[in-house]
């Protein structure tokens, strides 16, 4: 084993998840539920359940937005423990006052309409280049 490599058992699930919300963002939550095993598309998954709610401003006049509601958003993330990791974040919705724009939370690590993490992208490229 490489040093410096750490391996994600079942049991540090939790672990794994928590450096997740440290990582990625301050502003992500563990929703009720948490964690739970499920078998996703014929295989053994992990789904992290999380809430993702920060203060917005409005792009175009600068007021700061409502909440308008959420939004479940799955994402796959880098397998732990032999099982796909799916982060389900529930993204909160804003609404401006003033001229009625809408948007929805941003979580980094993942690109606008992708259901993959960067870092799983980056570990296909680097698979896919050996």
């Amino acid at each position: 084993m490489e040093k410096g490599c750490i391996i994600f058992r079942t049991d540090n699930v939790k672990f794994f998840c928590i450096t997740v919300l440290l990582l990625f963002s301050p502003f992500l939550r563990q929703n009720k539920r948490y964690i739970e095993e499920k078998i996703i598309k014929n295989s053994k998954a992990l789904l992290c359940h999380l809430y993702l709610s920060y203060p917005m401003y409005c792009p175009n006049c600068k007021t700061l937005m409502l909440h308008n509601g959420t939004k479940v958003v799955n994402n796959v993330h880098l397998s732990s423990a032999g099982k796909k990791l799916v982060l389900s974040i529930r993204k909160q919705k804003y609404l401006c006052p003033e001229c009625k724009k809408t948007a929805t939370a941003k979580f980094k690590d993942t690109n606008y309409h992708d259901h993959f993490s960067n870092a799983v992208k980056a570990k296909l490229v680097r698979d896919l280049s050996l």
